[in-house]
């Protein structure tokens, strides 16, 4: 018993010690099903150990978007005017409730997050939008935002 207590906490530890290492991997596994046409992963397991200032720059434009303030949140994106009102006009429409990361992919300077979100006329269905960031001196800054309503 005691033998297995010390295995147990010897893997623990090689596993955090692993994710640790590798922080600069945002995601240490994706699971893709075959036939997927999206290419999303089913899931993917985080790093605990990953920068997640993308994610919170990320995250303040999603809370944005959910507190009605589109144009605000819309305004650094390069949209032409029509564009940023058809979009508002959509986010008005079918407010968003919820979100969930589900996938992050990393390149030098850009990180774009994949979320499944939840807005108010879905009904159960869970919808998909990206946010892409890219690094500007020592913070980040949105600058892309895709959706399907």
């Amino acid at each position: 018993m005691l033998m297995l207590l010390v295995l147990f906490i010897a893997l623990v530890i090689g596993v955090v010690a692993y994710s640790y290492s590798m922080r600069s991997m945002s995601v240490l596994y994706r699971f893709n099903e075959k036939g997927n046409p999206a290419k999303e992963p089913a899931f993917a397991i985080f790093n605990p150990f990953r920068d997640r200032a993308p994610e919170s720059r990320a995250e303040a434009f999603l809370n944005l978007l959910k507190e009605g303030k589109c144009e605000e949140a819309t305004a650094v994106l390069s949209f032409t005017p029509e564009y940023r009102q058809e979009l508002c006009g959509r986010e008005a429409n079918s407010p968003l409730l919820a979100w969930k990361l589900t996938n992050r992919t990393d390149n030098s300077g850009t990180t774009r997050m994949y979320y499944r979100a939840q807005r108010k006329n879905y009904d159960g269905y869970q919808g998909q939008l990206w946010v892409t960031v890219e690094r500007r001196g020592s913070d980040w800054q949105v600058t892309k935002y895709e959706c399907f309503y």
